[in-house]
């Protein structure tokens, strides 16, 4: 068995998950069931929104470690929910790392979702929440058009910034300011 291809496969499927907006210990997780449905005896996985670092034992007692870089994060949760069904399946079968490689490409593969859903999905969270404090319809006009901020520049982020917590405080300190001035406004 050709581990070293085996885990290569692994941190890929780590790295999209990532790249998709994936929670690190959702990852984390994720990787450390493959390496454990294809017999590693032992598996050190460590993961941050930057870095993806795996190191294994095999059968025969070889280490092997590998380590990703990952550049830049954003949401696509379409996309995670394929790589999610991928990493359930790789535990399930244990393809071969050739088939493997073959189905996150075709994941990978997919055509995007377009974007008036994204914004869509943006408009009926921000405003659902409006109404669920009880906001008037002023209200909750100023949370549909703050959610339409939110998701413009989200996308517009995403392309530029790689640091999560700079890309959301710009998004709040953006959307906090058109609020507040909407209430100053009336």
């Amino acid at each position: 068995m050709d581990y070293k291809r085996i885990l290569k496969e692994i941190l890929n499927i780590g790295r999209e998950m990532l790249r998709a907006g994936a929670d690190v210990s959702r990852v984390e997780d994720s990787m450390y069931r493959m390496c454990k449905s294809y017999g590693f005896k032992h598996a050190d996985i460590w993961v941050i929104y930057s870095n993806i670092q795996a190191t294994v034992e095999t059968a025969e007692g070889d280490i092997i470690t590998q380590i990703r870089h990952i550049p830049s994060t954003s949401s696509n949760f379409d996309k995670l929910d394929y790589l999610n069904n991928l990493s359930r399946r790789v535990c399930r079968q244990t393809p071969s790392p050739d088939e493997v490689a073959n189905m996150l490409q075709e994941v990978l593969d997919r055509t995007p979702q377009p974007a008036y859903l994204e914004y869509l999905a943006g408009i009926l969270g921000g405003t659902g929440f409006g109404v669920f404090f009880n906001c008037g319809v002023k209200d909750a006009i100023i949370a549909a058009i703050s959610s339409i901020i939110i998701v413009f520049l989200g996308r517009r982020l995403a392309k530029t910034e790689n640091n999560p917590l700079i890309s959301n405080f710009i998004q709040s300190f953006i959307a906090e300011v058109f609020i507040i001035l909407s209430v100053y406004v009336g």
